[in-house]
């Protein structure tokens, strides 16, 4: 594990197999201290873990890499926006959840994963954004498939408190702004 600091002073924790050194880059993310190499990433099909609290920055970071590796950024919470949207069985009982303040139950949460990671887009590699949330999430991510890097971004409590009060969702797509 390292810790890094991007641009805008988030501290970011990394494991990268334990083999990130100093003066790599990431998707030519550029870190104040440090950065990983472009190249490699691409050729080790990555399969990435953005971990944080709501507000620290996971969904731009991951749109970022999304598009500078080409892989896909795979939002538990826009899987669950889009089931409601689409109004499927599934969608109907997330929204039961949703309506009441509710965490989606960890059983429906992992069945979408794993039909998410099953499409072929993911075979080259991935960035997982708002899972796992749980032990029994993690426990299950393990069994599915095999992590390549894990970075966890730390962001002062403040500073959360301040972006998720200037927070915007689109009432029709659940897209969010800050």
């Amino acid at each position: 594990l390292f810790n890094v600091h991007c641009p805008c002073s988030r501290a970011l924790r990394v494991a990268y197999n334990g083999c990130a050194r100093r003066g790599d880059t990431l998707a030519g993310v550029k870190f104040k201290s440090f950065q990983f190499n472009v190249g490699l990433v691409v050729a080790l099909a990555l399969r990435i873990v953005l971990l944080g609290p709501p507000g620290a920055g996971k969904g731009t970071y991951a749109s970022r890499l999304m598009r500078r590796l080409g892989i896909p950024h795979i939002s538990t919470g826009d899987m669950v926006r889009e089931e409601i949207k689409a109004g499927t069985s599934l969608g109907m009982v997330l929204k039961e959840y949703s309506d009441r303040g509710e965490l989606v139950p960890d059983d429906i949460i992992i069945r979408l994963l794993e039909e998410r990671l099953r499409r072929s887009d993911s075979a080259g590699g991935f960035i997982l954004d708002g899972f796992p949330r749980t032990i029994r999430q993690a426990e299950a991510l393990e069994k599915m498939t095999s992590i390549d890097l894990v970075i966890n971004i730390n962001v002062p409590d403040e500073v959360i408190v301040q972006r998720l009060s200037n927070r915007l969702v689109c009432m029709r797509c659940g897209a969010i702004y800050n």
